[in-house]
C-alpha cells in the first residue's frame, strides 16, 4: 500500500463515520484567506483541531470570526490526502460566547504586565 492509498482509505472512513457533527470550542488562530476560505484551529482545555470553512458556506455567516470567539460548528471530518492531515470542515457557524481560555489568558497577561514580567 502506498501513502496515497492509505490516505484515501482513511479519508473515506472518516467521511463515512463523521459526517454530521456538532463541534464546540474556541478559536485559537485563524486565517481569512484571499480565496474567501477560512482556516482556523478550534480548541478546548486539552486539545485542538484544524478546521476549514469554505467560501460557499461562510458567505452565510453574519460575522467574521476572530481569536477568542467561542463557536458552535456543524460539519464533517475529512482528510487532505496530499498531507495526511485531517480536519473539520464546517458547513455552518454560530457564536456561542467569548472563549474562557482567551479571557483567562488576557487576565494573566494583564496581571503579569502590572508586575513587569510580560
Amino acid at each position: 500500500m502506498t501513502p496515497t492509498e492509505l490516505n484515501l482509505k482513511a479519508k473515506a472512513l472518516l467521511e463515512t463515520h463523521f459526517d454530521d457533527i456538532v463541534l464546540s470550542g474556541e478559536i485559537s488562530k485563524i486565517t481569512l484567506h484571499g480565496s474567501g476560505h477560512w482556516y482556523f484551529d478550534l480548541k478546548d482545555e486539552r486539545s485542538s483541531i484544524a478546521c476549514a470553512m469554505f467560501k460557499a458556506a461562510n458567505l452565510k455567516v453574519a460575522f467574521k470570526p476572530a481569536v477568542g470567539d467561542f463557536l458552535e460548528l456543524c460539519g464533517s471530518v475529512s482528510l487532505y490526502p496530499e498531507s495526511g492531515r485531517y480536519q473539520f470542515i464546517a458547513t455552518s457557524m454560530k457564536k456561542a460566547g467569548f472563549g474562557d481560555l482567551e479571557a483567562q489568558f488576557l487576565a494573566l497577561k494583564e496581571r503579569l504586565q502590572k508586575e513587569g514580567l510580560f
